[in-house]
């Protein structure tokens, strides 16, 4: 995986490698993923069950994109990297260890990674949890740059659905409205092509808007309940500058909760929003609750 110096100036094999993943690596993957799921910012899986719910969503499987990280050939952390084929950008996820590691295994597992995904990818991002201090460090002092810090928020429904009203605000995904939800994603979130017609075309992301004056979209929100889990995920909430503190992100919030407690099976929501942001006072009060912060960091290759 690559070459260190001894004391007498010659090279020797670093005892670091990675390898894909495959089914007799389940009850490892479970095992990490129980007591580990804390160190990730995201995919947030407590098993592995959850964890191939989230590929799914990335139309991959196990074998794809999911990595053991090997010590002199036996497994000490498990790692992956997101992507889909449309996309420019993956998404790396850790590597966790099961015990106490250095930077070095970081580092060596990031690159070959990295190297893997040269020419499919030409950036990536990672997430890591604010109390995960050995990515933080090696993120922190590399060629991957802070881009920003978030909160992890959740929504528990367990006890609390008789309390979930009806909004004015509507679910919908019919035809015409999807061209104006492309629409409205270029214009609030700078999306081209094919990024601003990805979460249309996937399976069970639902979308909840409310129409100006002219018939344009003037706010939306997206979330999926994700298959397999006991969990949905709230993708994004937007609004038009102009019609902003009226309400409208409390009243797609409340529709989404109506919505989403209709699934007996859906017992926890999550969303994830900058630190700062004035929307969290919003989910605040729409009763979600902060579980983690973590940072974003970003590295664009160059050619």
């Amino acid at each position: 995986m690559g070459k260190n110096v001894n004391e007498q100036g010659s090279e020797i094999d670093m005892p670091y490698s990675i390898r894909r993943a495959t089914e007799t690596d389940h009850a490892y993957i479970e095992t990490l993923l129980l007591l580990k799921q804390a160190d990730i910012g995201y995919p947030r899986c407590d098993s592995l069950k959850e964890y191939l719910a989230e590929l799914a969503l990335y139309e991959s499987e196990l074998g794809d994109c999911t990595f053991v990280v090997l010590k002199n050939k036996t497994p000490i952390g498990i790692a992956g990297m997101l992507h889909c084929a449309a996309d420019e950008e993956g998404y790396l996820w850790g590597p966790i260890f099961g015990e106490e590691e250095s930077e070095k295994a970081v580092d060596c597992c990031v690159k070959e990674i990295i190297k893997k995904y040269t020419g499919r990818c030409n950036a990536f991002s990672t997430v890591i949890s604010k109390q995960n201090l050995l990515l933080r460090n090696h993120f922190g002092h590399s060629a991957w740059l802070l881009k920003k810090s978030y909160l992890e928020m959740q929504y528990t429904m367990t006890g609390r659905e008789g309390n979930i009203k009806p909004s004015a605000v509507r679910l919908g995904n019919d035809g015409d409205l999807k061209k104006r939800i492309v629409q409205f994603q270029k214009s609030e979130f700078a999306w081209q092509g094919a990024q601003a017609e990805e979460l249309l075309s996937k399976g069970g992301y639902q979308f909840i808007y409310k129409k100006g004056e002219a018939g344009d979209v003037i706010a939306a929100l997206c979330f999926v309940k994700v298959e397999g889990t006991d969990f949905a995920r709230l993708e994004y909430i937007a609004v038009q500058s102009a019609y902003r503190k009226q309400g409208i992100a409390k009243a797609l919030l409340e529709s989404m909760l109506y919505n989403v407690a209709k699934d007996k099976e859906v017992k926890r929501i999550f969303l994830s929003v900058d630190v700062g942001s004035n929307a969290v006072s919003v989910y605040r009060q729409a009763g979600f609750e902060e579980t983690l912060q973590a940072d974003m960091y970003e590295m664009a290759l160059k050619f």
